[in-house]
């Protein structure tokens, strides 16, 4: 039989972190509130997470005031990814409205599917950037 070697990695050595690496950001739905999302996602043709990353990259440019709505904590988890440009708006917005960044995310999509938020177009996204 062959010798097991064990390799020890020294503490300090970690892989290195991508440039373009996305931020994942997990918020909680209602139900009822998911199947509008995906609906809105379906009729884009985009994903859940797409649609959503996407409504919320738009609103951290255009800086609109976004409705109070209560936070869903019995709901189902929805994600969001975003780049490390528009994460840290999304700090910087968590710390001005005093809340967690998933309930700012929360507050966006909530407002988009409540119809506070105008719908947009996708052209452009499905265009450049691609899915």
């Amino acid at each position: 039989m062959g010798k097991v070697e064990i390799i020890l990695k020294d503490k300090n050595s970690r892989r290195k972190k991508r440039s373009d690496a996305k931020h994942d950001v997990k918020f909680k739905l209602s139900l009822e509130d998911k199947k509008k999302l995906h609906y809105k996602a379906m009729d884009e043709n985009l994903s859940i997470t797409a649609l959503s990353s996407l409504t919320v990259k738009r609103e951290l440019i255009r800086e609109n005031f976004y409705e109070d709505v209560e936070y869903e904590n019995d709901g189902v988890f929805v994600h969001a990814t975003f780049e490390t440009s528009y994460y840290e708006m999304l700090k910087t917005l968590s710390v001005e409205m005093n809340m967690p960044i998933r309930r700012v995310v929360h507050r966006i999509i909530k407002n988009y599917l409540d119809g506070t938020i105008r719908h947009f177009e996708i052209f452009n996204y499905k265009e450049n950037e691609g899915r």
